[in-house]
């Protein structure tokens, strides 16, 4: 079986096809030259920016500069505006940041926190907020959402940031590879823990193996 190229990955993974998506790439019809060159240069994997086939457009429009104009700002999702807006902020104002879902919030906060003035914070769900204050503490007096973290969203948060401890109220459902995932990284929470005795052998290995 052939394997199959990254620009057919990237079209199979947003359901359209090759010469329709090339298109909706830009306001109107390419140009044979740009048409070409964009898939070769797909195809040859220079404006593929990770595993997950996304676009660099940095790296596209440094090489098309006329095809900035003509560029169909709704395609881009939140990686890539967060690695065009790394190198080129200039390009803010065409972002129609009220498309932009939570998780796109999180990430682009995360590495570009001067645009957090423009985020819809509702957006945010539990498992975003955790990825965000995880590495942006600083946001927390924007979450409203404490009460519905769960226990996954409370054991990764307080793995980076355990000063939030009194925001949690789950401390007494948390499960005991909850309790081992915590521990691990935070042992000053083990006196909080109640279910030593339910620890199975692979949650005894997490914790031995950080807290000796």
């Amino acid at each position: 079986m052939t394997k199959k190229t990254d620009w057919e990955n990237f079209c199979q993974q947003r359901g359209i096809a090759e010469d329709e998506i090339k298109t909706q790439l830009f306001n109107g019809e390419l140009s044979e030259n740009d048409f070409c060159y964009i898939n070769k240069n797909i195809q040859d994997n220079v404006f593929l920016n990770g595993p997950r086939y996304s676009i660099d457009y940095y790296r596209l429009f440094n090489d098309c500069p006329h095809l900035v104009e003509r560029c169909n700002w709704n395609m881009l999702d939140g990686r890539s505006w967060i690695e065009l807006l790394k190198k080129q902020p200039k390009f803010s104002d065409k972002c129609n940041w009220t498309k932009l879902t939570g998780s796109d919030w999180a990430l682009i906060i995360e590495e570009l926190p001067q645009y957090s003035d423009k985020c819809n914070w509702q957006k945010l769900n539990s498992e975003n907020w955790s990825s965000l204050l995880s590495q942006k503490p600083q946001f927390a007096n924007k979450c409203d959402k404490w009460d519905i973290f769960r226990q996954k969203d409370w054991a990764e948060l307080l793995r980076y940031q355990p000063q939030f401890a009194e925001k949690c109220d789950k401390w007494n459902d948390f499960y005991p590879y909850t309790w081992a995932h915590i521990i691990r990284f935070q042992p000053q929470f083990a006196n909080r823990c109640d279910q030593w005795d339910e620890f199975d052998g692979n949650d005894w290995i997490h914790v031995l193996t950080a807290q000796p």
